[in-house]
């Protein structure tokens, strides 16, 4: 999944310790962040809007009144903590301001003519990084057999802007290449900000309301050979029985450096990383 191909491109010594050492931290241990929250509960009411036959034809007012029928349902279920003493101006927060979210991204379906819309998307094929397998928040059909695939940010309009500008949009590229392996053609990519309602994408065109990025023609699938190239490379790094640990403190080496048609590599944020503090001490810990 990509969920495992990021570390291991990126820091190996997470995937090594996540997948063959298997070493989880408990998930009684921790309550989601604010951020996760707001992120899961916005992917979880955008999912069931969609699995309604017939809601991408919805007028706004229809979308709106499900919306504010459905939500509360949504938050006992899966936000509950968000019902406790001193939470209740977040809550509201959250319901005044995905709601116009909610609404925007409706508006972008129909303005674009989408003709069906796949929530949670599951995907697996054989690829030359081997099986993968996932799910993509939003597959979009259009005339003439066009796909796009969006992923859902809840928040994080600057960052993900800049990883298109870059090219380095790794996670739309593998669910780009998966569905191109069912279809015979690349899809568009974009990304959806939940929590400002911006639809960002290189597509030109396609979706007449969204920020349209800067992008070489092609670098979805120019991504995926680097991708490929980073992967050989790592592998073959294991192989030899070389683990690179990139951790706070540490230098890169001659053996970090990647091979020219590889990707960048990008330090990983160490707030999502629970092996930390299995990377090594120094010398007053």
């Amino acid at each position: 999944s990509y969920s495992s191909l990021q570390p291991l491109l990126f820091n190996p010594y997470q995937w090594l310790l996540r997948y063959p050492a298997r070493l989880q931290a408990s998930a009684l241990l921790n309550m989601p962040n604010d951020f996760r929250l707001l992120g899961q509960l916005a992917h979880r009411a955008v999912e069931r809007l969609y699995g309604h036959a017939g809601s991408l034809g919805w007028t706004k007012e229809q979308v709106a009144h499900w919306f504010d029928q459905t939500l509360d349902a949504i938050v006992d279920e899966e936000g509950a903590v968000l019902r406790m003493p001193g939470k209740r101006s977040e809550l509201e927060g959250f319901r005044l301001r995905f709601r116009a979210s909610l609404l925007r991204l409706h508006a972008h379906l129909q303005t674009a003519k989408v003709e069906r819309v796949e929530s949670e998307k599951e995907f697996e094929a054989e690829t030359a990084l081997g099986l993968l397998h996932g799910s993509t928040d939003l597959l979009l059909s259009f005339g003439g057999s066009r796909e796009a695939v969006i992923d859902m940010k809840w928040a994080g309009t600057r960052k993900y802007r800049k990883v298109l500008e870059q090219g380095s949009h790794l996670q739309l590229a593998v669910y780009a290449h998966l569905q191109q392996k069912a279809s015979g053609q690349w899809p568009a990519v974009g990304y959806y900000i939940l929590r400002e309602g911006d639809l960002l994408t290189p597509a030109e065109g396609l979706f007449p309301q969204a920020r349209v990025v800067a992008q070489e023609e092609g670098a979805t699938a120019a991504l995926w050979e680097k991708a490929k190239a980073t992967y050989r490379w790592r592998r073959g790094q294991i192989d030899k029985g070389l683990v690179e640990v990139a951790a706070a403190g540490t230098e890169p080496t001659d053996e970090s450096a990647p091979p020219a048609d590889a990707m960048v590599i990008e330090a990983l944020d160490d707030r999502y990383n629970p092996y930390v503090r299995l990377a090594g001490w120094g010398a007053r810990q």
